[in-house]
């Protein structure tokens, strides 16, 4: 086999393995229908593989990617028995005859859109293959463990300089950030195991398909919620177009579009759970929230909030919805953000300090630039008119549709989420980030995926009444 092949047949059997996985356990009716099959599919799946990959390197002391794809092919065919067998069904529950809208109009947006998702999809494929391993974290500090470990062919370990320098060892390295998770180099590594040498185009393969994961589960969600394909497609298209999303893939080696995934694919899965008091997609979610702390600190914080809201999402006695029960500790959490703010204006930069287990300690103090942030949300080329739009939808998911407690859920998370963003970046020191807009971009590019889905979950409700 050509091994330039490697990337694509990991991709591929992963994605299997995920999808066979989830149909073992949803059984006949997966709730966000093929496209969100495919999409959770890929994510679930890479994760196995990842966890296959360190169980037999660890065993065996060097990686063996041809046993972890038996592995992996395997276990595939042990969910695909578990599920009801192969031929009885076919692996996708989808009917290729499938129509466009029947309406003129719509029938003609709808093939529009398709066509420039395709061309917004290839491009940056042929981007991404021709480009090196550009920005500096990529290369700098996540790209560093993966290169590592498939140039040694060995699981080795990064410690503290101060520790490495103490013990030089040929079996232990080093880098600038060798505290930060390595889930995101593993992902790296398992796609382009397989190759005879390190090809930066081809390791930067599955952004590209964590972008298409995150698009197809976008698409599944908006029609698992009765939306059409237009609707669904546009939204697709919305997410697709999103201008630093684009570049986050074709300039890849970040987390933060694996965060933004993830974090989408978590309140996606939610969302419907709660809506149907289905346990097995809320089990899903909590799976995707789960997996976030291990691609970057950050994850962390997502993962905490959503542990937070889900004692207060779920409907209360006498079938009281979710906007009641999440009403007061989401004022209770506005006053003290406002009671704070002004304590660090008055007191001045730098006052007090704040530890956070695992996130670090932060300087408290007030460094609140109007001027930073409607540059960077407002007047430059990232986003579009995203955060001219998030102020109103998010007015709307939180004051209006009263019987529609789940589009309540998504804007309470969005607003308590964009809280924290501000927070950070305007009352600790961070806000010296923040004038350069590189951080606060990347960290909003993790919220950017939900802003879009809240606003489209709210464009269909209203629709629909």
């Amino acid at each position: 086999m050509n091994s330039d092949l490697w990337p694509l047949l990991a991709i591929a059997v992963a994605t299997s393995t995920g999808v066979l996985g989830l149909r073992a356990v949803f059984r006949e009716h997966f709730p966000l229908g093929w496209a969100g099959l495919l999409g959770y599919g890929y994510c679930l799946g890479t994760l196995l593989a990842v966890l296959l990959l360190w169980l037999t390197g660890l065993a065996a002391g060097h990686w063996q990617p041809g046993v972890t794809l038996i592995l992996l092919g395997l276990l595939g065919l042990v969910f695909g028995g578990l599920g009801g067998g192969f031929f009885r069904r076919p692996l996708l529950p989808v009917r290729l005859s499938t129509a466009l809208p029947s309406s003129g109009w719509k029938r003609g947006a709808t093939a529009t859109l398709i066509a420039a998702l395709l061309l917004v999809t290839l491009l940056p494929l042929l981007q991404t293959l021709k480009m090196p391993l550009y920005p500096w974290d990529a290369w700098a500090a996540w790209a560093v463990k993966a290169k590592a470990w498939f140039g040694t062919n060995q699981p080795l370990s990064f410690v503290p300089i101060g520790d490495w320098l103490n013990q030089p060892s040929a079996v232990v390295y080093t880098n600038y950030a060798q505290d930060y998770p390595g889930l995101l180099p593993s992902i790296q590594l398992w796609s382009v195991m397989g190759m005879s040498e390190w090809q930066d185009g081809l390791a930067k393969i599955p952004w590209l398909a964590c972008l298409v994961a995150l698009l197809l589960a976008v698409y599944g969600g908006l029609r698992a919620q009765g939306g059409g394909i237009w609707l669904a497609a546009l939204g697709v298209y919305f997410m697709a177009s999103l201008p630093l999303l684009a570049t986050h893939v074709v300039l890849a080696g970040y987390a933060d579009l694996w965060i933004g995934t993830f974090l989408l694919l978590t309140m996606i899965a939610l969302h419907r759970g709660f809506r149907d008091e289905d346990f097995k997609t809320l089990a899903l979610g909590l799976l995707m929230a789960l997996v976030m702390p291990f691609f970057k600190r950050e994850g962390a914080i997502w993962c905490g909030l959503i542990l937070a809201f889900l004692p207060l999402a779920w409907p209360g006695p006498g079938g009281q919805s979710a906007r009641l029960w999440l009403r007061p500790p989401l004022l209770a959490l506005g006053a003290v953000l406002a009671v704070l703010l002004a304590v660090l204006t008055w007191q001045g930069p730098q006052s007090l300090v704040w530890s956070l287990p695992f996130l670090g300690t932060f300087a408290l103090g007030c460094g609140f630039d109007t001027w930073v942030w409607g540059l960077h949300l407002f007047s430059l080329d990232n986003w579009h008119l995203l955060w001219f739009g998030v102020p109103v939808t998010l007015l709307a998911g939180l004051t209006g549709l009263r019987h529609h407690p789940g589009v309540f859920f998504l804007s309470a998370f969005l607003g308590v989420g964009l809280g924290v963003v501000f927070l950070f970046f305007s009352c600790t020191d961070y806000w010296q980030f923040a004038i350069s807009g590189t951080a606060l971009d990347r960290i909003l590019l993790q919220l950017a995926p939900l802003a879009i889905y809240q606003g489209l979950t709210l464009f269909r409700v209203e629709q629909g009444r």
